[in-house]
Formats: C-alpha cells, sequence, structure tokens
C-alpha cells in the first residue's frame, strides 16, 4: 500500500466512521444518555438534605477489618478471614446528618463504646466481599432507622373516616359485651 492511499485512509476514517457506524437502540449511551459512560471517573456523593440520610457511606472514614468466621465455609472456616468487621466513631460521622446522628446515639446507646465508636460485623456468606456489603447494608438500615418521621396531616374527609370507624367498633364491642352479659345470665338462671 502506498504512503498517499494511507494518508488518505486516516483522513477519511472519522467521516466515514460516523457515516458508516450502527448504533444499536440498546447501546449504552441510549440506555444511560446522562452518564459519561467512563469506567475511570468517579462520581461525587449525593448531598444529604437536613434530616435525611443519602445511602453513601465513605469509604476512607469507617475501618474495615476481617477475621476468621463460625459462620458456613467448611473446612475453609479454620483458614480464610471471611468475617468482617466494620467500625466508625458516631462523634465524627459528618457523613450523617446532625439530628439522624443525635438519634443513633440515643437508639443505639448500648452498641456504641466508650470512645464512640459503633462495631458491625458479618459472617452470613463465605465470601468476604459479600459479608462486607452485608455489614455496609447493616450499618445503612441502622442509621435509616433513625430518621425523623414524618408525621403527614389528615385530610378533614380521612379523620372523618376514621371517626366514623372508631365509632363503629365501639358499637360492635358494646353488642358483644352485652351478648356475651345476656348469655351468662341465661346460664346462671338455668
Amino acid at each position: 500500500m502506498s504512503v498517499r492511499l494511507f494518508t488518505r485512509i486516516l483522513q477519511l476514517q472519522p467521516a466515514v466512521k460516523n457515516y458508516c457506524s450502527f448504533k444499536s437502540s440498546i447501546s449504552l449511551d441510549k440506555l444511560y444518555p446522562q452518564s459519561s459512560l467512563s469506567i475511570t471517573k468517579v462520581a461525587p456523593p449525593p448531598q444529604n438534605e437536613p434530616t435525611k440520610f443519602s445511602g453513601y457511606i465513605p469509604m476512607e472514614k469507617i475501618q474495615i477489618s476481617y477475621s476468621r468466621s463460625s459462620g458456613p465455609g467448611g473446612q475453609n472456616v479454620d483458614k480464610v478471614n471471611t468475617k468482617a468487621n466494620i467500625k466508625f466513631n458516631v462523634h465524627e460521622a459528618n457523613w450523617i446528618p446532625e439530628v439522624v446522628r443525635e438519634n443513633l446515639k440515643q437508639k443505639f446507646k448500648n452498641h456504641v463504646s466508650k470512645d464512640g465508636f459503633i462495631t458491625l460485623q458479618s459472617d452470613r456468606t463465605r465470601y468476604q466481599h459479600l459479608n462486607t456489603a452485608d455489614a455496609l447494608q447493616k450499618l445503612r438500615e441502622m442509621i435509616r432507622s433513625c430518621e425523623p418521621v414524618e408525621v403527614k396531616e389528615l385530610s378533614p374527609e380521612t379523620a372523618e373516616k376514621l371517626r366514623r370507624r372508631r365509632e363503629k367498633a365501639s358499637r360492635e364491642r358494646l353488642l358483644e359485651k352485652r351478648a356475651r352479659a345476656s348469655v351468662k345470665s341465661s346460664r346462671g338462671a338455668v
């Protein structure tokens, strides 16, 4: 191949690529249009609302260690460190909203050490990474259980329905009580 022909092919390549390329309807750029599709770019952590936990746990703020597991694993139990232990300081956990952090300290005060550390562990599976994921999920559930509960105000129609249900239930209880009393009195008369 001559050098001139080769340079001409290189010049035409971008034009030919754009003209002749086929994109499937299930290609990644069509499935995820807002994504950069770059595997090296790290997405920024989601922002916490003042009273809600986003679910993001910064790995540099927690300590993960592994130890021998007493769980499933057969002969591997004595050889491989599969049990995951997660430890973090509640007082320094600025990635948890302040309200949730205070509720966490109050609700799980028996799990907080004197130094302010909470330790979670998991040995559910035979695999280290699955046990780590399970322990992180336990931590997320623990934190989310401490979020303040939003109480919605009832509409007048809903309040009226609830009032009627309570009245009906009390009438039924009264009728049952009278029926039991009449059965007792009829047994006593015999």
